[in-house]
Formats: structure tokens, sequence, C-alpha cells
């Protein structure tokens, strides 16, 4: 039996490797794992577009999650086939960028994840900061189609965007220790 062992001398161009090899919408579970290591299980966590990746992620550091699917009737049906059994789980089906308004959210969303419409994306973030989320956590953020620019992010209100791979991620936070966390365990991982 012959073993062979290939090894990489270039560190980058394995980074590399493993960047472009990584699933696009799993991007955000780094980010998500490591504010959910600092702020611990939440009470009440609201998901904005459904995903194979964000909601049971999200299922595991929630007491209670609702999931709200966006963009596709076809996506939510699979979603609540795979996931009804999860009594702490409530969804709903709003196929619309703005749509989800027609919910009535009140101030005891402890966490949020924008990632359904991309038309609506911003306008979640400006929706919880309203709401006092103090934690809200956006996906995609590099691109400027979604029109990042038009968050009003209050003065108590500071971000991280989470740069290793792509699509980026980032989080908005009135929890400035939470920040700090951020900055001292991602920014560790420098892309080469």
């Amino acid at each position: 039996i012959a073993i062979f062992v290939v090894f990489r001398s270039n560190i980058s161009t394995t980074h590399k490797y493993i960047m472009e090899s990584i699933n696009p919408y799993s991007t955000p579970l780094e980010l998500i794992n490591k504010v959910f290591e600092f702020i611990g299980k939440q009470n009440h966590v609201v998901e904005f577009g459904m995903g194979d990746f964000s909601t049971n992620t999200l299922l595991t550091h929630s007491h209670s999650l609702t999931s709200i699917e966006m963009q596709s009737e076809e996506w939510y049906d699979k979603m609540v086939r795979e996931l009804s059994h999860h009594s702490k789980w409530t969804h709903f089906k709003y196929i619309d960028p703005h749509a989800y308004r027609a919910l009535k959210f009140n101030n005891n969303i402890t966490f949020a994840l924008s990632d359904g419409h991309g038309s609506s994306r911003p306008c979640v973030v400006n929706d919880m900061i309203e709401l006092n989320v103090p934690v809200i956590v956006a996906h995609d953020t590099e691109d400027r189609y979604y029109g990042w620019g038009n968050i009003n992010l209050p003065e108590n209100y500071k971000s991280f965007t989470h740069k290793k791979y792509k699509p980026w991620t980032t989080v908005y936070t009135s929890n400035h220790e939470l920040i700090s966390f951020l900055e001292k365990e991602l920014n560790e991982e420098k892309i080469h």
C-alpha cells in the first residue's frame, strides 16, 4: 500500500483554496458562532431569510426562534418539512421584500439575522435598530447592490465586518464589549 501526502508550502494558497471551496451560504456561521460564544443562548431570536445553515444554528443558540422566509415558497416548504419538529420554532412565509412588516414585533428580540430578500436587508437592520435589538447580523455586506449605506446606525451602535470569507458578514450592536471581543478573536485570522 502506498500512501501519498501532499503538503502545500504556501499558506496563502491553502487559505485561498479553502475560501474558494466554502459554501457561500455558510459564511456567516463563523461570526454568528463567535457572537453566541460571547453573548450566550438568547431568549428570542428572529431570522429574516431561512437557511440550511443559519436556521439550525439559531435553533441551537436560542430559546425561541422566529424565522421569516422572504424569497421562495418552495424553500419555505422545504425548511418547514425538515424543521417543523422543533417546538421552539415559529415560521412565517412573506414572499415580498417588506411584507414582514405585517408582523408585530415587540421589544423582546435579543438577536436578529438579516439574510432575506435582497431589497430589504438594510431595512430589516434599521427596523431592528428601532426596536433596540442589541445584536443584529447581516449577510452579503460586501455587495453595495443591497444598499448597506442606507443603514442608520445610531451613536450607541457599532459594527464589525468579518471579511475572512465572501460573502462578508457584519454585526451591528449596542454591546461594545462584543465588538472588542470580535476584533480580538477574528482579526487574529488575517488573510495573507
